[in-house]
């Protein structure tokens, strides 16, 4: 089973829904020093763009607010003291007899080869949202693309899922799935989704895409890929990804401000909430065409047998641990993704406070310590 169009909804987390990189500097009461475009503000409280995502402060808790700019802008401050797993420190071990198995399930699956497949399609899809981001110098977007692509890494996809696969390792199950994926349509199947991932296809898939209002495939094979999406999970998959790169974010910014955050996690659910609502429709109809395109040279009959393996006790297990892995892999590739945008950020207002001769904003360290002004 492969997830279907999560590479652009991920860099649309990061980019899309973003304003400008570099907007007003606050300087809390603490001496931590926050840069962020503001979105609304009143008497009582003020709330920025964290990467996408609003991050409410109280005015009582703020010093000054002052505008800024590319050439001093600090990158806001994120507590030192939360450390991300590494990857090779996650998975929990297995014998080797089991161990052999998960990785044969994991690599029958195509889990591992479309964690390095999402690395590739997400650097296309940051080019795409760049080029649409007309607040960004040439200079600006050049760091952003470097700081995205290079902090988005493919092994943390992997080691997330083996995670997850062995805390949920059911060694009859396994053996199952395995014969299954190893049988003749499990194979078959295999290689559709494995040639609809490949690059080359990209421009034949545009043009399927294109055509689809024009001539629609028959009722009768919609329902079938409408059954399927339903079977694997795919569009609330997807769904699912993007809210976990969301609060991947939320939780940075919660460290960032934890009273605020406290206070404002309710509102912040049930706006994410909302949005999925609206975003519903728009999802499943990208999930439902690339999974016609996928499956296009399939006929009628093996979908039916396909979807009868997804739709049987064996394939829902299946399915929900596969959505489950993709969705630790996203949330950890997205929370290292934005700690290093950050650290990226911090070491050019650094760089650029030093050349012109200005003192770089205290760290909540340095505050902590008495160091910060």
């Amino acid at each position: 089973m492969r997830t279907h169009w999560v590479s652009g909804t991920l860099a649309a987390v990061f980019l899309g829904a973003a304003g400008p990189a570099w907007a007003e500097t606050i300087t809390m009461e603490d001496g931590r020093t926050i840069t962020a475009t503001i979105l609304k503000q009143d008497e009582k409280t003020v709330t920025v763009d964290w990467f996408g995502v609003p991050v409410t402060y109280w005015r009582d808790e703020i010093s000054r607010i002052e505008g800024g700019d590319a050439a001093d802008a600090a990158a806001p401050q994120v507590s030192q003291g939360v450390a991300v797993p590494h990857a090779a420190s996650m998975t929990v071990a297995l014998p080797p007899d089991e161990r052999a198995l998960m990785e044969e399930v994991l690599t029958l699956s195509g889990i591992l080869e479309q964690g390095e497949q999402l690395a590739a399609q997400f650097e296309a899809q940051v080019d795409q949202r760049l080029q649409q981001r007309q607040d960004l110098s040439p200079e600006e977007a050049v760091f952003l693309k470097r700081a995205l692509i290079e902090s988005h890494h493919p092994e943390l996809f992997a080691e997330a899922a083996r995670e997850r696969f062995t805390k949920s390792f059911d060694a009859e199950k396994f053996s199952k799935v395995r014969a299954w994926f190893q049988e003749p349509l499990g194979l078959k199947m295999r290689q559709y989704e494995r040639a609809a991932s490949n690059a080359q296809v990209a421009q034949e898939a545009e043009q399927y895409f294109s055509m689809l209002k024009e001539s629609p495939p028959a009722a009768e094979r919609v329902a079938l890929i409408d059954r399927l999406d339903q079977a694997t999970q795919s569009t609330e998959t997807t769904l699912n990804v993007v809210m976990a790169a969301a609060e991947s974010l939320w939780n940075l910014g919660a460290e960032m401000n934890p009273k605020g955050a406290v206070r404002e996690r309710r509102k912040w659910e049930l706006q994410q909430q909302q949005l999925v609502a609206q975003q519903r429709e728009v999802y499943n109809a990208a999930v439902v065409a690339s999974l016609l395109f996928t499956y296009r040279d399939a006929t009628d009959q093996e979908l039916e047998q396909y979807i009868a393996f997804w739709e049987s006790g064996l394939g829902r297990w299946m399915s929900r641990l596969t959505s489950s892995a993709v969705q630790d892999g996203m949330r950890l590739v997205s929370d290292r993704m934005g700690r290093e945008m950050i650290k990226r950020m911090e070491e050019r207002a650094a760089t650029a406070a030093g050349s012109s001769g200005q003192r770089s904003p205290a760290s909540p360290v340095d505050a902590a310590a008495g160091g910060g002004s």
